[in-house]
């Protein structure tokens, strides 16, 4: 909202918010990808994952195929992980795990 904001007076149209989110885009993803650099495997595959597919807390066997991780405490320690770095969180709402960032899921696609 800050670059669309800086970026126009009156409300814009569609294509100026498209044209800014690609700019913001452009100018984060470097970032991200340093921040993604330094994750596990399994933390990358979970958020990956994450940015397709939000998942519940059930982590069977299927969805860990699906994710690319072999086994169950693996996966929860990912999880538990990029929770407390703040790049996942679950939501009551649909009681599903998701990315906090839109830029972040964005990059991960």
């Amino acid at each position: 909202c800050m670059e669309i904001w800086d970026r126009y007076e009156t409300i814009p149209s569609m294509e100026q918010v498209k044209i800014a989110w690609a700019s913001l885009c452009e100018q984060i993803f470097p970032y991200i990808k340093e921040d993604v650099k330094g994750l596990s495997p399994n933390q990358k595959r979970v958020l990956k994952y994450l940015s397709q597919y939000p998942f519940g807390k059930t982590l069977d066997q299927t969805l860990l195929v699906e994710i690319g991780i072999r086994n169950y405490s693996s996966a929860k320690q990912a999880l538990e992980y990029l929770k407390t770095k703040d790049l996942i969180y679950y939501s009551l709402k649909d009681n599903q795990y998701h990315i906090y960032d839109p830029l972040l899921r964005k990059y991960l696609r």
